[in-house]
C-alpha cells in the first residue's frame, strides 16, 4: 500500500516525504477482521472472484394488433376499427458464470404476472351453491432456470434444469432476434421448453481449433411436460406428481440436433463467436447455417393448441397432438379410435416422433431462411407437417440503424379431426409481409407487419364449398432490450 504524507502548513497530501510533511496513519489501515460465519445465508464465495461474471438482461415488447372482422382482434362487426394494445413479452433474466467452469441462469416471464388470473370455484354437488373460491394456478413466471458445467472435451456444456429444447431452429434462437413478429406455426406442435439434462458440444474441436465453431451437436433428455412458463404443467414439473384425472406418465422425452456452419459464425474483433441466430443479418459476409434435429416422446403429456393469433374468432382451436389422458395399454374391449386422447390395446401409448430440417443464409444484405418439419406417431394426426420460407434484405442506414423489408410463407396441415382424410379447413397458410426498423440492431427495434391468413374453415351457405374467413391482422411492435454486465456472447449466446 502506498504511503501518504501531509504538509503541516498547507494540508496538501503528497506521496513522498519532504520538509514539514508528516506521515499519515490511516485508521484501520492494517487492521483486518474475520467476518463470523452467519447462522443462515451465504457463508462463502468462489475462490476466484475476479473470474465471476454476471449479466442482467431484460426485454419489453409492446404490441398493437388490429384485425379484420373474422379475427380475434376485432369487435366482430368491422375491419381494423379496434386496436388491442398489450405486452407480448416482458422478460428479466440473470446469467451468472463463476470461475469459468460453471454457471447458472434464471429467466422470468413477467408478462404472465400481469396476465388474467382465473378463479377456481368448488360447488356443493347437491345444491349447486359455491362452497369455496380460490385462484387457479398461474401459467408460471419461470421461463428458464438452469445450472451448467463447462467440460474441456469438445468444448462441451452440460446443462441441468429448464430450458429450450434443441429441436427447431426458431426454438433455439432468442425471441429478441426474431426477424418476423412470430415464430412459424410448426413450432407450436411440441413444447419449446422442457426440464431435463442437455449436452452441447463442438464436435470438430478435437480435430482443429479452426473448425471449432463449424459443427455443434446437442442432445437432451427431458420430462416432456413443457416449460413452466410456456404451456407446461406449472408449479411442479416432475414426472411422478399426482395429477387429477391424469395418469402418471414416467416416460422421458429425447431431443437431438446437429448444426453445421460452413462459413463460420458471428465475427467480432476478428474472433468467431459461433452462430447466434438473428445477429448474422448485420454482417456483409456470406454466412450459411444448416441444421437437422429429432424429437421423440413415447407419451405426449401436454396439449399443443394452435396459437389464437393464427386462428379466427368463434372456432375451436385444434390440439396439434393428441395428448394422453389414460394409462398405457388402455381398457380391454376399447376400439382403436376410442377418443383421440385415450389409449387402447391397439394404441397402447400416444407418442410422437418429430424431424426437422432448416437453414439460414445471408450475404451482403440478402437474407433467406426456411424450415421443414414432419411429425408421426399415434399422437400425431395423419399428414402432420409444416414448413416456412422467409426472404428479406437488410439496408444499413448508418449509426447502427438498419431497415429490413421481409416476407414469409408459412404452412401447416394435419388431419385434426382424425377422420383419415385431409379437408380444406385442415391446411393453414399464412402470408406475412413486413418492415423491420433497427434503431440499434436488435436492442431497439420497431416492426410493422401484415398477416394474410388462409384457413378455409368457413362453408359457403349455398354451395357448401370451403372458403376463407376474413381474419387478416396488422401488427405494430416496439422492442427494447436491456443488457448490462461483463459476459460476452462467446461465453453465453442466448437468453430467450
Amino acid at each position: 500500500m502506498k504511503e501518504l504524507y501531509i504538509d503541516e502548513n498547507t494540508g496538501q497530501v503528497y506521496t513522498l516525504p519532504g520538509p514539514n510533511r508528516k506521515k499519515m496513519v490511516l485508521e484501520n489501515q492494517n487492521y483486518s477482521v474475520k467476518v463470523p460465519e452467519p447462522a443462515t445465508g451465504f457463508a462463502n464465495r468462489p475462490d476466484e472472484i475476479g473470474n465471476e461474471k454476471l449479466t442482467i438482461a431484460g426485454r419489453i415488447q409492446f404490441r398493437g394488433i388490429s384485425g379484420e372482422e373474422g379475427s380475434v382482434y376485432s369487435n366482430g362487426k368491422s375491419d381494423f376499427k379496434t386496436v388491442d394494445w398489450h405486452f407480448r413479452r416482458l422478460r428479466l433474466g440473470f446469467i451468472y458464470e463463476g470461475n469459468k467452469w460453471w454457471g447458472g441462469l434464471a429467466n422470468l416471464r413477467l408478462e404472465n404476472a400481469i396476465s388474467s388470473i382465473y378463479l377456481k370455484t368448488k360447488k356443493d354437488p347437491a345444491t349447486g351453491n359455491v362452497q369455496d373460491v380460490s385462484l387457479a394456478n398461474a401459467r408460471g413466471l419461470i421461463q428458464e432456470a438452469a445450472i451448467w458445467l463447462n467440460i474441456p472435451f469438445m468444448k462441451s456444456r452440460l446443462t441441468f434444469g429448464a430450458g429450450h429444447v434443441p429441436f427447431q431452429r426458431e426454438y433455439i434462437m432468442t425471441s429478441a432476434n426474431l426477424t418476423n413478429i412470430e415464430r412459424s406455426m410448426s413450432t407450436l406442435v411440441l413444447p419449446q421448453f422442457d426440464t431435463g439434462v442437455m449436452l452441447t458440444s463442438h464436435l470438430l474441436k478435437p480435430f482443429s481449433d479452426k473448425w471449432e465453431k463449424l459443427l455443434t451437436g446437442s442432445f437432451m433428455v427431458g420430462n416432456g411436460h413443457g416449460g413452466p412458463g410456456d404451456y407446461g404443467y406449472g408449479r411442479r414439473i416432475d414426472l411422478a406428481e399426482e395429477r387429477p384425472n391424469a395418469p402418471k406418465l414416467l416416460t422421458p422425452a429425447y431431443y437431438g440436433r446437429i448444426q453445421w456452419n460452413p462459413f463460420g459464425g458471428l465475427e467480432k474483433d476478428g474472433k468467431d463467436l459461433g452462430w447466434i441466430e438473428g445477429e448474422e443479418i448485420f454482417q456483409k459476409d456470406t454466412k450459411l447455417s444448416i441444421g437437422t434435429a429429432f424429437a421423440s416422446m413415447a407419451n405426449v403429456k401436454v396439449p399443443s393448441p394452435l396459437n389464437p393469433d393464427y386462428y379466427p374468432a368463434g372456432y375451436t382451436q385444434p390440439n396439434l397432438l393428441a395428448y394422453q389422458t389414460t394409462k398405457d395399454g388402455g381398457e380391454l374391449g376399447a376400439s382403436y379410435n376410442e377418443g383421440i386422447n385415450k389409449t387402447t390395446p391397439g394404441r397402447p401409448k400416444l407418442g410422437v416422433i418429430g424431424h426437422t430440417y432448416d437453414y439460414t443464409f445471408t450475404s451482403h444484405g440478402f437474407y433467406s431462411s426456411g424450415a421443414y418439419s414432419v411429425f408421426s406417431g399415434s399422437a400425431a394426426p395423419q399428414d402432420l407437417k409444416g414448413y416456412s420460407f422467409t426472404l428479406g434484405y437488410v439496408l444499413p442506414m448508418g449509426g447502427g440503424t438498419f431497415v429490413m423489408p421481409i416476407a414469409r410463407y408459412d404452412f401447416l396441415q394435419g388431419d385434426f379431426n382424425w377422420d383419415k382424410s385431409l379437408e380444406p379447413g385442415e391446411s393453414y397458410r399464412s402470408y406475412w409481409v413486413g418492415l423491420n426498423l433497427f434503431g440499434d440492431k436488435h436492442v431497439f427495434k420497431a416492426q410493422i407487419f401484415y398477416q394474410a391468413f388462409h384457413d378455409k374453415l368457413k362453408k359457403n351457405s349455398i354451395t357448401g364449398e370451403a372458403v376463407d374467413i376474413n381474419d387478416n391482422v396488422a401488427y405494430l411492435q416496439l422492442q427494447a432490450n436491456f443488457w448490462t454486465g461483463t459476459m460476452t456472447p462467446d461465453r453465453f449466446s442466448r437468453l430467450e
